[in-house]
């Protein structure tokens, strides 16, 4: 409800509604998202609009063709633990809630949860507690292209 993305996603999906059945058909989507708990809640979100679009999820860190690629098929994913849900911020095990938004922030590099961080610590929350560190398939555009 407070996502200005999901929001205008949905009214995306709300408008392709009013295509026929023959156009909505001929549309077909690619959601793309590396974090296991955000891909679960994007999965369940498309599933409720199944019916305005061919949508194919697929949970997998996409990366350009032309960057360098070792042979890791899996890398490190930086995350907020799934206690704190994603629309009100509400953490089930501290009982505290949090801007809606520390969910989102999410990234390769541990760095960039720094705002997050600094987020728990003023609530007074170990950032170590609320930080998970998951491994995520990664995997260069083009194949994704093809599979999508």
């Amino acid at each position: 409800q407070n996502d200005p993305v999901a929001n205008m996603l949905i009214e995306i999906l709300n408008g392709t509604a009013a295509l026929d059945a023959d156009a909505r058909r001929r549309l077909h989507w690619v959601f793309v998202e590396p974090s296991p708990t955000n891909f679960a809640r994007l999965t369940e979100n498309i599933s409720r609009r199944g019916i305005f679009c061919d949508a194919h999820t697929i949970e997998t860190a996409v990366m350009p063709d032309n960057v360098g690629w070792d042979n890791l098929t899996e890398m490190p994913f930086y995350s907020i633990r799934e206690t704190v849900d994603p629309e009100t911020g509400f953490d089930s095990v501290s009982g505290k809630t949090l801007p809606f938004w520390i969910t989102q922030i999410s990234s390769f590099d541990k760095k960039a949860l720094e705002f997050a961080i600094e987020t728990l610590l003023d609530r007074g929350l170990e950032p170590h507690e609320y930080i998970l560190k998951t491994s995520v398939t990664k995997r260069r555009f083009s194949d994704l292209m093809d599979e999508a």
